[in-house]
């Protein structure tokens, strides 16, 4: 089968809203049925199995047109994955007090977050929560002063000193006990489910985001849902430069949803990865904007190749906020490429009539004694495929130019 045959043109808006359920709900809440849809593809999104599929298909069209003597245009893309699987990854980056990034996750009982940080400001202002109102299904630490801090639970909430608030520390909040460095606060164990979005460096109380958001080096935070990991944020550049956290879980960046920028730490040094096949897209590979526009330009060069259908749409013009619509176009072209191609090659109908050809050769015709009608081919037992072949162009064009038939 031919990886044309694989092309998927029927995506529909179900399709989204079927992704984005099973990814708000998140891996540990899914069903084993879920879980099995969701590690089996979904179309509702894109992502690297579609860019290899897409860049397959590319390439077999275009060794096509290349045997039928067409120049395509196409290019092959080399995918720079480099140390840390393309991530440019950072020590920290550091909040002002206006920054902060939306986790998406929403906290239960039985949530778990581990925050590699460091506080720079003294006063109260929360190193992560949320919660569905005051006293009310909370999940949240606090840094009360620069020697104390509060861990709230539910409807509880326990305040502690400790011998330094701002310094580089570990914290682990694990439902109703949180250690913060060698500090250990335990809470009233409860059973509550928050509605509202797990923020760092920030609060969500009741779905309005506090305006007491903490300056701070955040080096790393992971966070679990009933003990299973569902993100590992780390520090990174995203491709544009921008400091933002990279989820290690979802191969997502999660950008600053605050005001002003993250200052980011010093970049680290790659660390050595599996060895990679340079065209082949891996989940955490980063679809570049440079890199995207190069990919829609093959599409486009195909495209361009030959005259198509009346109904075959146009590439996008953009990769960015890519529709669904716009995604099954991307390889309808393709399906009409290879339909053209087929179209061509079968009106080359089948006669007693002397055979004839458009390329830059002719086959022999009537105009020669040495042409040959279909019958006489098909008692060569030779495919028209072999035209190609170069001892068929010897056999078929060899006698007659030496006639000076052609030239």
């Amino acid at each position: 089968m031919s990886i044309l045959d694989t092309l998927i043109t029927d995506r529909t808006q179900a399709d989204v809203i079927r992704w984005k359920t099973l990814h708000d709900k998140g891996w540990s809440r899914m069903s084993p049925e879920e879980k099995v849809e969701w590690s089996s593809g979904l179309k509702g999104t894109y992502n690297a199995s579609d860019l290899n599929r897409v860049t397959a298909a590319m390439e077999e069209l275009d060794q096509q047109f290349r045997q039928y003597g067409y120049s395509t245009g196409y290019q092959r893309i080399e995918i720079p994955h480099g140390g840390n699987q393309g991530i440019t990854y950072l020590e920290y980056i550091e909040s002002s007090g206006t920054q902060y990034i939306d986790t998406g996750h929403k906290p239960t009982n039985n949530s778990r977050v581990i925050m590699d940080i460091e506080a720079l400001k003294g006063g109260v202002y929360p190193f992560f929560g949320a919660r569905t109102a005051n006293g009310v299904g909370s999940f949240v630490l606090w840094e009360m002063s620069a020697s104390s801090i509060r861990s709230d639970f539910n409807t509880t909430g326990t305040e502690t000193t400790v011998s330094k608030v701002l310094s580089h520390v570990v914290i682990d909040k694990n439902k109703n006990v949180c250690k913060f460095g060698d500090t250990t606060i335990t809470n009233g164990a409860a059973t509550f489910n928050c509605p509202y979005n797990l923020c760092l460096l920030a609060l969500d109380s009741g779905g309005e985001v506090d305006e007491r958001k903490l300056s701070a080096k955040l080096y790393r935070c992971q966070i679990y849902d009933n003990d299973t990991l569902i993100h590992d944020f780390r520090p990174a550049l995203d491709g544009e430069g921008i400091a933002c956290l990279w989820d290690e879980v979802s191969k997502t960046f999660y950008r600053n949803s605050g005001t002003g920028s993250f200052v980011a730490g010093p970049q680290l040094e790659p660390e050595p990865g599996e060895e990679k096949d340079p065209y082949t897209w891996y989940e955490d590979d980063i679809p570049t904007v440079d890199l995207m526009e190069r990919y829609l330009a093959n599409v486009s060069a195909l495209r361009s190749t030959i005259d198509l259908l009346s109904t075959t749409p146009e590439a996008p013009e953009s990769m960015e906020l890519l529709t669904y619509i716009e995604a099954n176009n991307i390889e309808q072209i393709l399906i009409d490429i290879r339909l053209t191609i087929e179209q061509v090659v079968r009106a080359f109908k089948r006669s007693n009539a002397y055979t004839f050809w458009s390329g830059y050769n002719p086959l022999p015709s009537a105009g020669s004694n040495l042409g040959r009608n279909w019958a006489e081919l098909d008692a060569m037992n030779t495919e028209w495929k072999n035209w190609q072949v170069a001892t068929w162009y010897l056999l078929l064009y060899g006698n007659m130019k030496a006639e000076g038939v052609i030239s």
